[in-house]
C-alpha cells in the first residue's frame, strides 16, 4: 500500500508517493502552420514548449485511487519535490489527462490495481 507524503501535492493535498520512476518531458508545441510539405520536409516554428511529468504508483488500493481522481478536475495543480534538486519543489497547472486502471484483483467488493500511472500535461 503507497504512503501518503508531501513528495506529490495535487491541489495542495498530500498524495500517495509514487515508485520511483517519474518521468520528465518537455513537448514543444508547433506553430499552426507546421507540418510537412509536398517533399516530405517538415516545416513550422515552436511557438512555446511544455512539461509533462508522468507518475507511476503501483499496489494502489480503490480508496488512494480515488483520492487522486477526486483532485483531477478540468485545470488542477500539481505541486511536487524536484528530483534534481530535491530542496526545491516544481509547481505546475495542468488539465485532466486520459487514465487507465489494470486491476490486480477484487475481492470482497475492494479492488487493488497492479499499477496507475498519471501523466500531468502543462496547460
Amino acid at each position: 500500500m503507497s504512503r501518503i507524503s508531501d513528495f506529490l501535492k495535487i491541489n495542495g493535498k498530500n498524495m500517495p508517493t509514487p515508485d520511483e520512476n517519474v518521468v520528465f518531458d518537455k513537448e514543444p508545441l508547433w506553430s499552426s502552420n507546421a507540418g510537412r510539405t509536398a517533399s516530405g520536409l517538415f516545416v513550422g516554428d515552436i511557438v512555446a514548449e511544455k512539461r509533462v511529468v508522468t507518475f507511476t504508483f503501483t499496489q494502489l488500493n480503490s480508496e488512494e485511487i480515488s483520492m487522486i481522481e477526486k483532485e483531477l478536475s478540468t485545470f488542477y495543480t500539481i505541486d511536487f519535490i524536484d528530483p534534481f534538486m530535491p530542496q526545491k519543489r516544481i509547481t505546475m497547472q495542468c488539465y485532466k489527462p486520459p487514465r487507465s486502471y489494470p486491476f490486480k484483483k477484487i475481492v470482497k467488493g475492494s479492488a487493488s490495481f497492479d499499477s496507475f500511472t498519471l501523466k500531468c500535461i502543462e496547460r
